[in-house]
C-alpha cells in the first residue's frame, strides 16, 4: 500500500470517528479527535512507518521460512546438482534477508 493510500485511510477513519462522536454528542471525544487531526502529519508519518516496518518483518519471516524449507530439501536430496542449486537459492535469500535487516535497523 502506498503512503498516500495509508494517509487517506487514516483521514477516512478519523472522519468516521468524528462523525460518530458528533452523533453521540460527546464533546470531549470530538475535541480529542480534532486535536489528533490537527497533528495529522506526524500521526500519518507514524502510521506509514509502522506499516513499512510490518511489511519488512513479514518479508523477513517469509524468507526465513523459505530458507528452512530449502535446508530440509538439501538434507533429503541425493542429487549433488540439486543441492548446489538449492544452496544458491539459500544464498540469494540470505542476501535478501540481510538487506531487509539493514532496512529495519535504519527505521
Amino acid at each position: 500500500m502506498k503512503p498516500s493510500e495509508l494517509a487517506q485511510l487514516w483521514i477516512d477513519d478519523y472522519l468516521d470517528l468524528l462523525n460518530m462522536a458528533i452523533r453521540m454528542e460527546d464533546e470531549a471525544w470530538q475535541s480529542e479527535l480534532l486535536e489528533t487531526m490537527r497533528n495529522m502529519p506526524s500521526h500519518i508519518d507514524e502510521t506509514v512507518k509502522t506499516y513499512y516496518v510490518q511489511q519488512l518483518r513479514q518479508r523477513f519471516e517469509s524468507i526465513h521460512f523459505e530458507m528452512q524449507r530449502l535446508y530440509l530439501r538439501i538434507q533429503q536430496s541425493q542429487n549433488l546438482q540439486e543441492e548446489l542449486s538449492l544452496k544458491k537459492l539459500i544464498w540469494d535469500l540470505k542476501m535478501q534477508r540481510m538487506r531487509i535487516a539493514k532496512q529495519l535497523k535504519a527505521v
